[in-house]
């Protein structure tokens, strides 16, 4: 249980971090 929230929280500091690279900025 702790491992897998890890790596969601993992994946979304990736994504708040790559916030404008990967295809968020582009969808919007």
């Amino acid at each position: 249980m702790i491992t897998i929230q890890k790596k969601l929280f993992m994946y979304l500091l990736a994504l708040l971090s790559s916030y404008c690279d990967v295809s968020i900025c582009y969808l919007y």
